[in-house]
């Protein structure tokens, strides 16, 4: 299966925290919300902003989509990357991950999008109501 991943004591507290038992539970209750929702969903290029430590991302991968990933803290990209080698992703995945706030960075973000998703991310800004 694997050896040891090594990685920063941020993103090591990133995994735990977001694959702790209630995140894991709420983030079921996200992606079964979206799932209920009907949405054609499969092979689609997404742009997903604050993507955590990418546990929203598997969520279209497993749809075969292209994500354009976006996260600001360093720690969760980190985690973002050892998550998808502990989850075993072998077959190369249409995902890219950049580390980045979404206003200072948005030049850098490629193309056009079918799905942008931010789930859980406008309580994050200072002004959502402008975001």
């Amino acid at each position: 299966m694997g050896g040891v991943i090594e990685m920063s004591r941020g993103a090591d507290f990133a995994l735990r925290l977001f694959h702790s038992l209630f995140y894991l539970r709420h983030n079921g209750r996200r992606q079964e919300h979206l799932a209920s929702l009907g949405l054609d969903l499969r092979d689609k290029r997404v742009l997903e902003v604050g993507a955590g430590v990418g546990d929203h991302t598997t969520f279209f991968v497993d749809r075969n989509c292209s994500v354009f990933a976006l996260e600001a803290r360093a720690d969760n990209c980190e985690a973002f990357q050892v998550n998808f080698q502990m989850g075993q992703y072998k077959k190369p995945t249409s995902v890219q991950l950049l580390q980045g706030d979404l206003m200072s960075s948005y030049h850098k973000i490629p193309g056009t999008f079918d799905i942008v998703y931010c789930y859980g991310f406008l309580y994050h800004v200072a002004d959502p109501a402008a975001a």
